[in-house]
Order: C-alpha cells, then sequence, then structure tokens
C-alpha cells in the first residue's frame, strides 16, 4: 500500500454576502504517514490569501481545519487550496481542491400580511433582526376593520385603507399568514407576476383557516401553492420535526455542522400542535421537513418547496413554529438556531437574479472531471414573462481556450432550457448562454463552473480484506494477501482442457469436386454408348 495525503472540504460556500464573513471547514486525512501536522495554503485569484493548519491528535489519521473569509468586496472570487506533496504518493489529485465563492450586495426586505395578530410573525420579526442588514415591514388586520403597520418591530398608527403597493414594490420576500383572498385581491397579480419572474420569493404560514376558507381556490394565486388544496384535514396531534436527509442541499436547513447532530437537533426541537393533511403534492414539489405525525398514507410533510417560473415558495403545513415552544421547552443553543434558519431560509427565497432576460442556473458552483453537469437557462421576454420556443446556445470556455457550444433543449417548465455539460480539464470554465426567439436576441447571460478532478475512490486507499474474502467468496474465487500469492497458483487447476476446433471450408476450392464433376458427364458418356439411348 502506498502513502497517500488527502485535502477535503465539507460543503464549501458558494455565496457570501457583502460586509459579512463565510467559514470554510475541511480535513486532511493521512495514509501511512506519521506527522502532528500540515499545512494548507489558501490562494484567492490565484494570489496568497491565508495560510492554516491541520493538527493530528497521536495516533488520528484525519485532522479537520477552519478558516474565515472576510466579504468586503463584491463579485466572484476563485479559492484553491493546497497541502504539500510527497514523492510516492498514491495520487497527488487529491492534495488540492478549490471552490468559487459569489459575494452578493445585501438587500433583503421582508414585507408580512397576516389576518390577525401572530405570535409565529412577532417571532420571524425578531430573528430578522438580528441581521443588520434585514429589513420587516409587517401589516397586520385588526378586528375593527383596522391595519396596524410594524417596521423594524416599531408599531405605527393602525389606518382603515393601507397602501401596501410601495412596500410590496421593493420587497424580496413575502410571508403570508391567514390572509384572505379578499385581502390580496388587489395586489394578487402583482404577486404572482413577481414570483414566476423570480424577483419575489414566497413563505406561507399556516392559520387557523384553511385554503379553502380563505378562499384560495379557483384564484390565481392557488397555482402558486405547491400543494393541492382539494381536500384539507387539521390533524391535531403533537409531532417532531424530522429532516429527510441527512445530507440536505439547502443551507437554511444545516443548522449544526454535523450532518446527524443536525438532524438529531431538528428531532429533539419543542412538538407542533397539528398539521395540516391536503390531498397531495404538485408535480414538481419537494419535502424539505418532515413530520412524525401520520397521515390517511404515510407522514405529513411540515414544510414543502416548489417553483413558480423563477421564484421559491415555502409552505409550512403545521405549526406553531418550535419558538413558541421556547417559553415551555427551551433548547439548550438559545435563539440563534432558529434566527439562522429564518434569516437564511429568507436570504434563499429572495433568489436574487440579475435583473436579466436570460439567466443561468447551475445546482453547484463545482463539477467534476468526466461527470455530467445539468445546466440550466431560463429565458424571459421584454415583458418579463417565460419565453416558449427559444432558441438556446450554451457557449462553454475552459483555462486551456477550448471552445464547446451546446445546444439547450425546452423541458417541461416553462421559459427552461436545459444541456448536460461532462468536463474534461480541471479548472475554471466560463459559460456564456445566448438566446433568440424568431431570429431576434432576447439576451445573454454569463456564469462560471470550477472543475475538480474526482479522487473519491482514494478517501479510504485500503485493502478491505473483510470485503474482498466476501466478494471472492460470493464469486467462487480466493482471497489472498500478496505474502500468500502460492496460494492462488496451487489452486489452478493443471490438467489440461479439452480443446475443439471447427474448420470452414469453400467446397469450390476442392481439386476432389472438380474432379466428381468431370467424371459425372464421362460416366454418362459411357453408358450411352454401350447401351445406347434407352
Amino acid at each position: 500500500e502506498s502513502a497517500d495525503m488527502a485535502l477535503h472540504l465539507n460543503r464549501p460556500p458558494a455565496q457570501g454576502y457583502l460586509n459579512s464573513s463565510v467559514r470554510v471547514r475541511g480535513e486532511v486525512s493521512l495514509h501511512r504517514i506519521a506527522t502532528g501536522s500540515i499545512p494548507v495554503t489558501v490562494l484567492r485569484n490565484g494570489e496568497f490569501f491565508v495560510q492554516t493548519s491541520a493538527d493530528f491528535a497521536s495516533g488520528t489519521e484525519k485532522a479537520g481545519f477552519a478558516f474565515n473569509i472576510p466579504c468586503d468586496e463584491e463579485g466572484s472570487f476563485r479559492f484553491e487550496l493546497e497541502i504539500p506533496t510527497l514523492t510516492g504518493e498514491l495520487t497527488n489529485e487529491n492534495n488540492r481542491t478549490g471552490f468559487l465563492l459569489k459575494v452578493v450586495r445585501e438587500r433583503l426586505n421582508i414585507m408580512a400580511l397576516s389576518g390577525r395578530l401572530s405570535w409565529d410573525l412577532k417571532f420571524i420579526g425578531n430573528a430578522l433582526l438580528t441581521d443588520p442588514n434585514a429589513k420587516t415591514v409587517h401589516w397586520s388586520k385588526l378586528r375593527d376593520e383596522r391595519w396596524v403597520c410594524s417596521r423594524d418591530l416599531k408599531p405605527e398608527r393602525a389606518v382603515r385603507s393601507p397602501d401596501m403597493n410601495e412596500d410590496l414594490k421593493i420587497a424580496d420576500v413575502l410571508i403570508l399568514s391567514g390572509v384572505s383572498h379578499d385581502m390580496l385581491r388587489p395586489v394578487e397579480e402583482e404577486i404572482v407576476r413577481r414570483v414566476e419572474a423570480g424577483t419575489l420569493g414566497l413563505l406561507i404560514l399556516p392559520s387557523s383557516q384553511s385554503f379553502a376558507e380563505l378562499g384560495y381556490q379557483g384564484t390565481l394565486f392557488e397555482k402558486l401553492l405547491p400543494v393541492v388544496p382539494g381536500r384539507e384535514i387539521w390533524r391535531g396531534t403533537p409531532g417532531n420535526l424530522v429532516l429527510p436527509s441527512t445530507e440536505t442541499p439547502y443551507n437554511f436547513l444545516r443548522l449544526l455542522d454535523d450532518p446527524i447532530q443536525n438532524v438529531e437537533f431538528f428531532a429533539t426541537l419543542p412538538k407542533i400542535e397539528g398539521i395540516y393533511e391536503y390531498d397531495g403534492l404538485k408535480s414538481g414539489s419537494e419535502v424539505l421537513i418532515n413530520s412524525t405525525v401520520r397521515g390517511n398514507a404515510d407522514l405529513l410533510p411540515l414544510m414543502i418547496r416548489s417553483r413558480a417560473g423563477l421564484g421559491n415558495v415555502v409552505l409550512i403545513a403545521g405549526g406553531p413554529l418550535w419558538p413558541s415552544g421556547f417559553r415551555l421547552v427551551p433548547t439548550d443553543r438559545g435563539f440563534s438556531p432558529y434566527s439562522a434558519l429564518v434569516v437564511n431560509m429568507c436570504k434563499w427565497l429572495a433568489n436574487r437574479r440579475e435583473d436579466a432576460q436570460v439567466s443561468i442556473e447551475l445546482a453547484s458552483s463545482r463539477g467534476y472531471v468526466g461527470q455530467g453537469n445539468n445546466i440550466r437557462v431560463w429565458v424571459m421576454n421584454s415583458k418579463n414573462e417565460l419565453q416558449t420556443n427559444a432558441q438556446v446556445m450554451l457557449n462553454i470556455k475552459d483555462e486551456r481556450g477550448n471552445s464547446t457550444s451546446l445546444s439547450c433543449i425546452e423541458t417541461s417548465e416553462k421559459g427552461c432550457y436545459e444541456a448536460a455539460f461532462v468536463p474534461a480539464f480541471r479548472g475554471l470554465h466560463s459559460l456564456e448562454a445566448e438566446a433568440r426567439h424568431q431570429g431576434r436576441e432576447l439576451g445573454r447571460a454569463k456564469s462560471e463552473i470550477l472543475i475538480e478532478m474526482p479522487t473519491a475512490e482514494f478517501d479510504e486507499p485500503v485493502i478491505k480484506e473483510t470485503l474482498m474474502a466476501q466478494l471472492a467468496s460470493d464469486t467462487g474465487g480466493v482471497f489472498v494477501t500478496v505474502d500468500q500469492a502460492k496460494k492462488i497458483v496451487e489452486a489452478i487447476d493443471s490438467e489440461p482442457g479439452q480443446k475443439l476446433e471447427s474448420k470452414s471450408i469453400d467446397l469450390r476450392d476442392s481439386w476432389l469436386l472438380l474432379i466428381i464433376l468431370l467424371l459425372l458427364p464421362m460416366i454418362e458418356w459411357y453408358l450411352r454408348r454401350i447401351r445406347g439411348l434407352s
């Protein structure tokens, strides 16, 4: 077995916000190497950024490291991490890795509408205030048909005819709680248009009234819901929160660094008091958080996510959210996990796409050589409507100057076009999409993706004898170590086997056939000569 050192990153960040910082965590693993510390060098855009180290405890082969990146400048940055290389290593490809970090200007305006005063919205407002760049506006209806507005939790004088248009224009996220369709009707078309355009995220909280009682059925707003609201049953059974997977792809659900501890933390939160059961989920909807409450068929989902055009919609089907339980069942981690969930979820819902007619969507800012990457391109027309039947070309250029052109195929989602790209080289790849419709250019979009070498096969360069022996036993073979190789030679059967050969001959090339063909007419002539024609 050869010695080897490997560098790994644990879910590197893809986006940061101006005037804040992000923390990067990684791990260095050793195999057949004894050392107390390994230096890790970090480069930003090819220049030295910082150096840290992974310190190994006695007898351990893995050690973690971490460093902070201050987001003091807007733009896209390439970070590369390296550890020293040794002569005779199993591979040097896993001695370096990297990621792309996009720093965007913070702009988070939250608008909330509620049919009555709500503790959940009070807790959400307190959580959002932990981020100095978040601004909140909360309109709540009182019993005497008046509306009261709170800006950053500071109440204003109640009014009877509120003007919400100005607040809605600058909102990045809209939160609804028990809002009837009559209240939404004046701004319904604007909400639907902005959500589908990707400039407004929507968070729907549970209320004491069903969607049918709120008047959503048969309206424009109904198509934004991630569930089928035909049949709604309230299950007043307390239940716990359950993450569907330890490796959730959404950062706002990663409250703890360790995936297993993160799942356990959600499971130990104060119980919800009940949850709605619907006819089913709409096509394309995704369950973010499950519950332990069982419905007619299966466990009922608590938090459901769907896409409406370019925008994100999240529905919380039960409640109340866990801060209501802080008064009775406080967690040992305080308010910070909840505030992190709310703030990061609102940032994700804000979906800060560039205000352009063409935008590129990548599943991740990192890819691997030889592995497919699905690239989606969203196209809109001059009216900010999703465009169908467009011609979309994607041009990909690597660091060596090689260029690849791909034609994007229209998907079942309106305005969405997709292409699959399999990179052949490591490094930074530039993407440029161009969309046309009826010969007229609609726009262009640019993005980047960092391609790394796939080194998963070197993560544990150890011969697992138990698995090898099991494989040999299942396939009728023999497993031995190198020093016992003679056993394989002795197990080989030395008796020669029977050999069967087949040979094909073309009769047209046979002299025997020629002689026979010549003899036949001669025999006939002889017989006719002796015996006559009869």
